[in-house]
């Protein structure tokens, strides 16, 4: 875990707290751009994300659920903010909706809320098709969010996404592919009820985030998985009986398998 005491990590948490207090005043006072205000949500949710993991560092985890449950509803706050507003923002911006819906999966398991886990699915799903002929490169982070929610939710058309998901990994950079395969292999071992699949999907997850840390972690994003720690907390409700060990897994997954 981070080499940080006690002392460190809440003096980080009260500076992302001021950093949220100037954000949402500023949103209060109207000094944010019309075509700008679905990227404060997203920087919230960023914010009010890594104020979960500190809490979950610091063994405080109902704090956690709370903060993290603020990051998703903030997440999803923007992408819907950017969905009313999508002849107003740029093209890069509306490239950025399965990146920010994927920030959003990966926090709502850790926020306690079923409720809010089915929300997000939901609100993945209704990704419009026609995205991935306007962002064709970006087809594997909306297949990767597409398979993921469709899995949480049960549907129908998990199989195709997760199919699409695989066959979009070809031509990805080695870390990428490392990465977004690892998603696929959890997907099709939840497909499949196949637990040793599922384990090393997640496995494959917390193997990737390990060759990016170099040396001590010293920030939150190197300490922890959170991706790896969202799989995990899924297979659990899944009841797939999976247990994985690792310094990258949040302590708010630590419970019983």
């Amino acid at each position: 875990m981070i080499s940080k005491t006690e002392d460190e990590l809440r003096l980080k948490r009260e500076f992302i707290k001021d950093m949220i207090d100037d954000s949402k005043e500023n949103l209060k006072q109207g000094e944010v751009p019309h075509d700008r205000v679905h990227l404060v949500y997203n920087s919230l949710g960023g914010d009010y994300r890594s104020l979960g993991v500190y809490s979950s560092l610091l063994g405080e985890e109902s704090k956690a659920c709370e903060q993290f449950a603020e990051a998703v509803d903030y997440y999803l706050s923007g992408v819907r903010t950017a969905r009313e507003r999508q002849d107003e923002i740029t093209k890069g911006n509306r490239e950025s909706e399965p990146s920010y819906l994927l920030d959003a999966l990966y926090t709502a398991p850790l926020a306690c809320d079923e409720e809010l886990l089915d929300e997000v699915a939901r609100t993945t799903l209704e990704m419009d098709t026609t995205y991935v002929t306007e962002f064709p490169d970006m087809d594997f982070k909306y297949y990767a969010a597409k398979a993921l929610a469709s899995v949480i939710l049960d549907t129908g058309e998990a199989k195709a996404n997760f199919q699409s998901l695989n066959n979009s990994l070809d031509g990805l950079r080695p870390e990428m592919r490392q990465f977004f395969g690892a998603i696929a292999t959890f997907v099709e071992g939840i497909l499949a009820t196949d637990e040793d699949m599922v384990a090393e999907g997640i496995q494959q997850l917390l193997d990737h985030h390990s060759s990016t840390v170099k040396g001590e972690p010293t920030t939150t994003k190197e300490a922890v998985s959170l991706p790896a720690t969202a799989l995990l907390l899924l297979a659990r409700k899944k009841e797939t009986g999976v247990s994985i060990e690792s310094e990258y897994i949040l302590p708010i997954a630590e419970g019983d398998d």
